[in-house]
């Protein structure tokens, strides 16, 4: 009953670590997920954009260990396949390299509607 509500039991748990790349770590009973696009911060418009397409749930942050991703100028595209409000499409982020105008920061989040 507890896994229709989110929780994981401990076989669930080891099963989930060993299918996703990202670190999964039991801390005082809690699961904590950590991934390239939660460890750094928002910058510029990503920071403060409000609409459906750019101001997704936040939630949709912990999959993105499970993206592909994709070398691009300055940074590299994070890009995950979902749906948002029953549209089918892709989560989008970029984080910026060294040479990016954000270095080290998420410089675009976005859901783009349809297929890659």
């Amino acid at each position: 009953m507890l896994e229709r509500h989110g929780y994981l039991n401990s076989v669930q748990r080891v099963q989930l670590a060993n299918q996703v790349p990202t670190t999964i770590t039991n801390k005082n009973g809690f699961i904590e997920v950590t991934n390239d696009v939660l460890e750094v911060p928002r910058a510029g418009r990503v920071a403060i954009q409000l609409d459906a397409h750019h101001a997704f749930s936040d939630i949709v942050d912990n999959y993105a260990g499970l993206a592909q991703t994709v070398p691009v100028n300055n940074g590299t595209k994070y890009v995950l396949r979902g749906s948002l409000n029953g549209r089918n499409g892709v989560f989008e982020w970029i984080i910026d390299d060294s040479t990016g105008a954000f270095p080290g920061q998420v410089s675009h989040r976005f859901f783009r509607i349809g297929t890659p």
